[in-house]
């Protein structure tokens, strides 16, 4: 397993919202290619309403992950769930190690229609950070597909 931080974690629950919040000023001082710092984590739930949150100030400065940083980062899967993300504004500046990227906000796929719908609606993302290498510096970053 590699080593993750989260400023919000959502792992399960009916019906989770997750708003007003800011978060801000996190760190990790993760080495390697495998960590990664998460502003807000919805990996479960079967409805998850995120709105009006500010993530910023997120820095993971030795990290050599090709994407280190998620601002928002959905990696859910369960079964009929629906993550709703409305109304958020990413900030991400800085830069990390060797082939470092991030992504305000990062996406799993799945293949399956009738597993975690996404509806992103009026979401701001400013991605400010410095990609080296290999990494790649994005507002929306979909795992494949």
């Amino acid at each position: 397993m590699s080593p993750s931080v989260s400023g919000i974690l959502i792992s399960g629950g009916t019906l989770v919202s997750v708003y007003k919040n800011k978060i801000y000023d996190i760190s990790s001082l993760c080495t390697g290619a495998t960590g990664v710092l998460n502003g807000i984590l919805l990996s479960g739930g079967t409805t998850n309403n995120v709105y009006n949150n500010l993530i910023g100030g997120l820095t993971a400065t030795a990290s050599t992950n090709s994407d280190a940083i998620r601002g928002i980062s959905i990696t859910s899967t369960t079964t009929t769930s629906t993550n709703k993300v409305y109304n958020n504004t990413v900030y991400l500046s800085g830069s990390g190690g060797t082939n470092f990227g991030s992504s305000g906000i990062y996406h799993a796929a799945n293949a399956t229609t009738t597993t975690a719908a996404l509806d992103l609606q009026n979401n701001m993302i400013f991605n400010m950070c410095t990609p080296s290498g290999t990494g790649i510096v994005t507002a929306y970053r979909r795992s494949s597909g």
